[in-house]
């Protein structure tokens, strides 16, 4: 059963992204997003997204070695367009200017636009965490969500992203979210899990609820009953990226959006510039235990299962991430099948490349399949 480490996912995918001609630090950046992904159990973006990312690359929609070019700029702001590049790569360049612009400037945005997939969001306000700052992070998608009450698909995904510093740098407090009750990727995944959808999730193109993820459909805002809050959301992240600083809101140009491209939105917020950086740790301290004390409802009411712990956001990811890093990383069998034959069709032989795990357990733990 494909059971790998990070270390054998790592030399996969710089191999793969090598070979196909991209540059040493964007095969490096790339690859660590996704197995970063795994380890946290964001597995809808994680490794199983290298087999779109060659395909894309194979027909010219993604261009390694694009160089990003400054169209725009203030002392606080910018828009770049990213000449097609990896959006990974192209996202970590925002943030990096953005955070040079806030460390002199105290707040700071930095747009990009003709941008690729840029996988999980969470990977750049960790960027700023990592430097005592807050990072915000978000990005519209291919328009495959509808306002709140509607048929039709004119919103993305739309995922946002925040991160702040803790007192512990290993493990900032982080938010990433979609806009939507999932994200396409998600959707992906269960459907190649064979795993079902939950109720309030999906409807097909009639409106009617579904939880088969292969039948033809849309994802819903979050929300459920209270949807307009995530259809909301979903507007807010259209109008500072798409309308502010991309080619326009996701339903228009969906040939650009089909090739799964991003226009992207990064912000730093210096905090020295309002508190002194202890005094900032000392109060996400005292949140935390505030929160982790707190009383909780009972595990199981009717028949509806509750927390059995409460947690901040970033703290179930930081916990998987402890727990893949000595289990190791679990790639269903369908898709490492199709990474394989992939990889094989440009030159690189995966069963070669690696020394092959025979993990002791057999069946992956909850943690491995998290859903």
């Amino acid at each position: 059963m494909p059971i790998l480490t990070p270390e054998q996912l790592r030399k996969v995918g710089i191999t793969i992204f090598e070979k196909l001609g991209a540059l040493e630090e964007e095969a490096e950046w790339v690859t660590e997003c996704l197995v970063e992904a795994n380890l946290t159990g964001t597995d809808s973006h994680g490794f199983r997204s290298i087999i779109e990312y060659m395909d894309f690359i194979q027909k010219g929609y993604y261009r390694p070695g694009a160089v990003e070019v400054i169209e725009r700029e203030t002392p606080s702001t910018a828009v770049m367009n990213g000449n097609y590049g990896f959006g990974y790569v192209i996202a970590k360049h925002a943030m990096e200017l953005a955070l040079k612009k806030a460390k002199k400037t105290t707040i700071a945005a930095v747009g990009a636009y003709n941008s690729n997939h840029a996988g999980r969001l969470g990977m750049y306000p960790l960027l700023a965490s990592r430097q005592d700052m807050i990072g915000i992070a978000m990005c519209n998608t291919g328009a495959g969500v509808p306002p709140y009450g509607g048929l039709t698909g004119c919103l993305g995904t739309n995922p946002i992203s925040v991160a702040v510093p803790t007192w512990d740098k290993d493990r900032p407090f982080l938010l990433d979210m979609a806009t939507s009750v999932h994200s396409g990727g998600f959707h992906g995944l269960r459907r190649s899990r064979g795993v079902i959808l939950h109720e309030g999730w999906k409807v097909d193109t009639e409106g009617r609820p579904t939880t088969d993820p292969n039948v033809k459909g849309m994802m819903l805002p979050i929300g459920g009953p209270v949807g307009y809050k995530g259809y909301g959301l979903a507007c807010v992240v259209e109008w500072l990226t798409g309308c502010l600083v991309g080619l326009g809101p996701s339903v228009t140009n969906q040939e650009y959006r089909g090739k799964d491209m991003n226009d992207i939105l990064m912000m730093a917020i210096n905090i020295e510039s309002f508190i002194p950086i202890d005094e900032w740790k000392e109060r996400m301290k005292a949140l935390y235990y505030a929160v982790k004390d707190s009383d909780r409802m009972p595990e199981v009411v009717g028949d509806r299962r509750l927390v059995s712990e409460i947690l901040l956001p970033g703290e179930p990811e930081w916990n998987t991430r402890d727990v893949r890093l000595r289990e190791g990383i679990y790639i269903e069998p369908q898709t490492w099948n199709e990474i394989v034959e992939k990889a094989k069709e440009i030159g690189v032989d995966i069963r070669g490349l690696i020394t092959w795990i025979e993990h002791p357990q057999r069946t992956p733990s909850t943690r491995q399949i998290q859903m």
